[in-house]
């Protein structure tokens, strides 16, 4: 006798400007990449949760061997299951390992492909990593940093010293003086780009900053300092480097004592948790997120095809989940739409920066977000 088998029902979106959570992007993306279920539960027992409305004579199938998660379990240790069989005449889920407190009536279990901890979690935290936004941050200046070796703040030769851990901030080194005071009287762009160069490292200001290439501008009072092509020049421009995982700043020294340094950059949105700096990134359910559901869930899902291809060439084998080349289209798709400077990068910076988002490993730039020039393929966060 044939079995039923269940049509996976796609999750609740959130409605129109609800702030999206971790839990909402991980049911979005479970949709996309093999059976997910949603289903309230109507009671249980410490081996079953019941579902009414899955109750059937008929024998019915596609709910064995999915993990079973409750989010709203008491203790982390029911959190997740694996449905072993089913009961259709009760519409009981027979699961492999007993709970400690039985599921009750109202609660909600999802049923998933991938491992909900293990697997999907990984997924989306990675995909968070690809999904780009535009943010600002202030560099202030060093304290005592135009203290020179003569002793009256004039002379060619200036104090190079460490100054991290004096309450001054991040900056390395001091700036080394030309000619005069180190002093500008307007703010005029000739005396930003005057003075010996000040080097500052970015990345202890800004965790997030991982390349160079994440820099798009950088102002003083809102007055915009103009970007050298090459690092090592003394004056006239700033210009950035990477060194070990991190990202320095190297500014003129009138642009240094006009005020804090104003840095635009683009970052992933992984360490932006409830509106807040975070770098371990979103580990509870309802953490709130800086970017669409959509957005997140389709970059999630190329993560999930590039870590665990084996399950997902078996749900897009019966044509019924998105293959990968599916998958990439829709990727690009939202990246064009909610982060449109990188294929638009003159609009941020003067250099040219090719876009990486292309649906072929022929296309696309090695000089792009990403090193490949191809989504599926590309890893974003990686040197130059």
């Amino acid at each position: 006798m044939s079995s039923v088998v269940l049509l996976p029902l796609d999750p609740v979106p959130p409605p129109p400007g609800a702030v999206p959570t971790l839990a909402a992007v991980e049911r979005e993306t479970a949709a996309r990449l093999g059976p997910f279920y949603w289903l309230q539960a109507t009671g249980g027992t410490a081996s079953t949760v019941v579902v009414e409305s899955a109750r059937s004579n008929a024998p019915v199938g596609g709910y064995e061997g999915l993990w079973a998660l409750r989010r709203g379990a008491v203790r982390d240790n029911d959190r997740v299951r694996t449905v072993d069989r089913v009961d259709g005449p009760s519409g009981s889920l027979v699961v492999d390992f007993p709970y400690e407190d039985a599921p009750v009536a109202g609660e909600w279990v999802e049923l998933h492909h991938l491992h909900p901890d293990q697997q999907l979690r990984t997924d989306v935290l990675a995909g968070l990593r690809r999904c780009y936004l535009l943010d600002s941050f202030e560099v202030p200046p060093p304290a005592g940093a135009y203290a020179y070796a003569n002793g009256n703040g004039y002379g060619a030769r200036a104090v190079i010293r460490e100054v991290n851990g004096n309450g001054n901030g991040p900056w390395l080194v001091m700036p080394q003086q030309e000619s005069g005071p180190p002093v500008v009287s307007s703010f005029a762009q000739p005396a930003l780009q005057s003075g010996g160069s000040t080097v500052a490292d970015l990345t202890a200001v800004a965790f997030w900053l991982t390349s160079a290439r994440q820099i798009l501008g950088v102002a003083v009072k809102a007055e915009m300092i103009p970007q050298l092509e090459r690092w090592g020049r003394a004056s006239g421009g700033w210009s950035a480097y990477a060194n070990r995982g991190r990202v320095y700043l190297a500014a003129p020294g009138g642009a240094v004592s006009a005020g804090p340094l104003e840095v635009r950059a683009y970052r992933d949105a992984f360490g932006i948790v409830g509106g807040l700096d975070d770098p371990r990134g979103p580990t509870d359910d309802d953490d709130e997120l800086a970017v669409p559901v959509e957005y997140a869930a389709a970059l999630a899902h190329i993560e999930a095809w590039r870590r665990h291809s084996d399950r997902l060439e078996a749900s897009a084998a019966e044509g019924r989940f998105a293959t990968q080349e599916m998958a990439a289209a829709e990727a690009s798709r939202c990246a064009a739409k909610f982060a449109d400077f990188l294929f638009r990068p003159q609009t941020e910076r003067g250099d040219s920066i090719a876009s990486p988002w292309s649906a072929s490993r022929g296309g696309g730039s090695v000089n792009g977000l990403g090193g490949t020039g191809a989504l599926a393929g590309a890893v974003v966060n990686r040197g130059w």
